[in-house]
This record gives C-alpha cells, structure tokens and sequence, in this order.
C-alpha cells in the first residue's frame, strides 16, 4: 500500500449486514466483489465502507489455498 492511513478504516459501531463466502488464491477481489453484489440485491440500504475479515482459518479445513472470509457493510 502507498498510504496505510488511507487504506485502514475505524469499524464504528452500529448495525451491519454481513456476507460469508469462501475464496482463495488470485480470486480474493473478484469474490470479494461478488458478495458486495449479493449484498447490494438484498436490498439492504447500505453506506460507509465495506469491511472484509477472514475468518475460522487456524480451525476450519477448507480444501488447499480456501478461506473462509466475512464481510459487513454498515
């Protein structure tokens, strides 16, 4: 990254609509997009940054190279 401070986001409270999805190797942005998708035809109405996290990886066995990720929006 060019500039830390502005890639990194504060999470503030509140209340969030989340996604979970499995991705891994090079295809992280695109499965990242398309649970941004999933969540924008929800119907949920949505404002501020989108927050991803992977999730469960030190206990979870996904097939080679998988994570579990979430991801929530406010």
């Amino acid at each position: 990254m060019d500039n830390a401070k502005k890639a990194n986001f504060e999470k503030a409270k509140g209340r969030y609509v989340g996604i979970y999805f499995i991705s891994g190797g090079n295809h992280i942005i695109a499965d990242s997009l398309n649970a941004m998708t999933r969540i924008r035809e929800s119907g949920y109405p949505l404002a501020g940054q989108a927050f991803v996290k992977d999730i469960a990886r030190d206990f979870v066995n996904f097939e080679v190279g998988n994570i579990p990720f979430q991801m929530t929006i406010k």
